[in-house]
């Protein structure tokens, strides 16, 4: 076959490709309405925006210490005020 003759071939995108171009154009608008979720009166719904803002900036929640062992760690003699007994 002559190379004037050649056949192109077309490349159809995958489902995947398909659905992430689709939302890729929403990202601006999505974005824009977590923060304006920061505005809400509702302050549960304001947490969530902010932690998921956070989230989406790298910046995560602290490894989570159990007061028991805060009180212990800053001397405390006991743990009766957080209803673990003596530790």
């Amino acid at each position: 076959m002559s190379p004037a003759k050649k056949k192109r071939s077309i490349v159809k995108p995958t489902p995947g490709e398909i659905a992430r171009a689709n939302l890729s154009c929403s990202v601006a608008e999505a974005a824009e309405t977590l923060v304006s979720l920061l505005n809400s009166e509702n302050d549960s719904i304001r947490f969530k925006a902010c932690l998921a803002i956070l989230d989406r900036a790298g910046i995560t929640a602290a490894d989570r210490v159990p007061a028991w062992s805060a009180a212990r760690d800053v001397g405390l003699d006991g743990a009766d005020d957080f209803g673990m007994g003596v530790f």
